[in-house]
């Protein structure tokens, strides 16, 4: 069934997941799914009633190049919340001892 399906990853960040254990295993499953892997992009807009989505890409290699997916079926999420509690308060907290 899978071979009938585009699935596609975007993401800002340069991999799958921070933790090289879960990588790994999200690497396997991106293989046997023939998911194509796009880093460096940012979603900067959704137009839901033509079913398309804008990119921006802001690595090297794409930098501030605008693009447009369509999509039968879109899924976002936010950014890490782990990543902003550890900036925003728990370093803080290590420094005050």
């Amino acid at each position: 069934m899978l071979d009938n399906i585009d699935i596609q990853y975007r993401s800002g960040g340069t991999r799958l997941f921070a933790i090289e254990k879960y990588e790994r295993t999200l690497r396997k499953v991106v293989e046997r799914g023939h998911i194509k892997l796009h880093f460096f992009v940012r979603l900067d807009e959704i137009d839901g009633s033509n079913k398309r989505a804008k990119f921006v890409g802001f690595g090297e290699q794409n930098k501030d190049h605008e693009y447009w997916v369509d999509f039968d079926m879109i899924h976002v999420t936010p950014p890490s919340l782990r990543l902003i509690l550890s900036k925003k308060v728990l370093w803080p907290m290590r420094q005050a001892g």
